[in-house]
């Protein structure tokens, strides 16, 4: 059960791995998903999100984390502790959700007011891609092979680097382009969801460095 919902958790599956799922296409059918055949996000076991077009009040769509109300931070080591985080977002891969997560204070956090301001804690550090907090890097030759990314300033572990961007397309369309990458003896192309593969042919999309 949810603590102060009233309602048992939804059961998450293999949400957390991309690559034993499919693109996300919210739900839109009459009846509740726990039982509706037509329920996409029931086929796949996944939770249904605030996107999709069931109640609010749906047993299955994700709860969102509840840390602040239990004391503690979005983090994945709670500094005072240095415990392992318990955050539900954080164990499927997630960033926090204002929209659904309001109770963990990443609502305060991403709020253009306080953006420069040193919140108390307990705060949310689980949100560094909606804040675009990406490390400072540069591009230049690797030692290994072709060019490498190279960080200009110390980073930890489980901190946010930046946001890995580029093209999705089908598996027809990289192996079309795998033709032409492999007489360069290069590919920045991944499996990202099944089915669906990740590209960035262009080198500047990988991961925008600081200038």
């Amino acid at each position: 059960m949810e603590q102060g919902t009233g309602r048992p958790k939804p059961k998450m599956g293999n949400a957390h791995e991309p690559q034993q799922t499919q693109i996300f296409r919210p739900c839109d059918h009459d009846g509740p998903c726990e039982t509706a055949a037509e329920c996409s996000c029931f086929e796949l076991k996944i939770p249904c999100e605030k996107t999709c077009g069931c109640n609010a009040q749906c047993l299955r769509r994700f709860p969102g984390c509840d840390c602040k109300r239990e004391g503690r931070p979005c983090l994945h080591v709670d500094i005072a502790t240095q415990r392992r985080t318990v955050c539900l977002c954080l164990q499927l891969n997630r960033e926090c959700d204002p929209d659904t997560c309001g109770s963990c204070g990443v609502r305060e956090v991403l709020d253009p007011v306080n953006r420069h301001c040193e919140l108390p804690p307990p705060v949310c550090g689980n949100c560094a891609i909606q804040r675009r907090m990406r490390k400072h890097t540069l591009i230049g030759n690797s030692d290994v092979e072709g060019f490498g990314l190279f960080a200009v300033e110390e980073i930890k572990k489980d901190e946010l680097i930046g946001e890995y961007t580029g093209e999705l397309i089908t598996i027809d369309e990289f192996d079309r382009r795998f033709q032409v990458t492999v007489h360069r003896n290069y590919s920045y192309g991944f499996e990202l969801h099944r089915g669906v593969f990740h590209d960035s042919p262009d080198l500047l999309s990988l991961l925008t460095p600081l200038y």
